[in-house]
């Protein structure tokens, strides 16, 4: 199951929302997988590759007695209601569900964000664990790369920022669980000294790279595989659906498309 959901409703989407260019959620440039024109008419299917928010319309030119009519028909997906404090959501709708609401991310259960943060390194091919609550001093995910080494990652679903002492703590449970670096992962950002401290580790054979909220955010775009390589992917999931008239103001008038 995705994040998105049509339901056959008479609420007709803002022309701006139907028509749009970049995802409503993320901001990300919308692709076509489908789109046609010809003489006075013109429909295309936009769909976000990274949150998966698609926005379908078709627009039409017709002569009348009075002169010329313009219809411009659309829908847009809406979003699922998504418990993301629920432990037992899925991982996957919960890593779509942060691409398009980010500012989320501190009402998740500490437990699922690990399970996401261990879902993003699996996808850009990491060996993973998630260790959860094993008494492993700190470490909450561990990843291992090509040559087997070890990386032990922590996980801090935060609002503040991350201090020094909490750097230090990290470094002597990686070095204590045998692991060659170390990977800080928050939901907020990092203060000067937990930065200064971290280079320290680096110099001294220990790197320590930080990943704040931004760059996890960034991460977790890159690691989605586009929801759709085509309209024939879309399709099997929505099916021809109908386009309420967004300028019929008597009532809706729909069009299959």
């Amino acid at each position: 199951m995705g994040i998105w959901v049509y339901q056959d409703t008479h609420t007709r989407p803002p022309k701006e929302e139907a028509q749009r260019d970049d995802c409503l959620f993320c901001a990300e440039r919308l692709q076509e997988l489908w789109g046609e024109g010809h003489r006075n008419l013109h429909a295309s299917l936009r769909v976000c590759p990274s949150c998966g928010w698609w926005c379908k319309f078709r627009t039409e030119v017709s002569q009348g007695r009075g002169g010329e009519y313009f219809s411009l028909w659309g829908t847009c997906a809406q979003l699922k209601q998504l418990d993301i404090a629920d432990i037992t959501t899925p991982v996957d709708e919960v890593r779509q569900f942060l691409a398009a609401k980010y500012n989320d991310r501190f009402t998740m259960h500490p437990r699922l964000f690990e399970e996401t943060v261990g879902s993003v390194f699996r996808s850009v091919g990491f060996d993973v664990d998630v260790t959860g609550y094993q008494g492993d001093g700190g470490i909450d995910v561990v990843l291992r790369d090509s040559s087997n080494c070890t990386i032990g990652v922590q996980v801090k679903r935060y609002r503040d920022k991350i201090q020094v002492e909490q750097i230090r703590a990290f470094a002597g449970a990686l070095i204590l669980n045998d692991h060659t670096r170390g990977i800080f992962i928050t939901t907020s950002g990092f203060t000067a000294g937990s930065k200064i401290a971290a280079g320290v580790y680096g110099a001294k054979g220990l790197p320590i790279e930080l990943v704040d909220a931004q760059k996890f955010f960034s991460a977790l775009r890159l690691a989605q595989r586009s929801p759709y390589n085509d309209s024939a992917e879309w399709l099997e999931q929505y099916g021809d659906i109908m386009l309420p008239n967004i300028y019929e103001d008597d009532g809706p008038t729909y069009l299959f498309m």
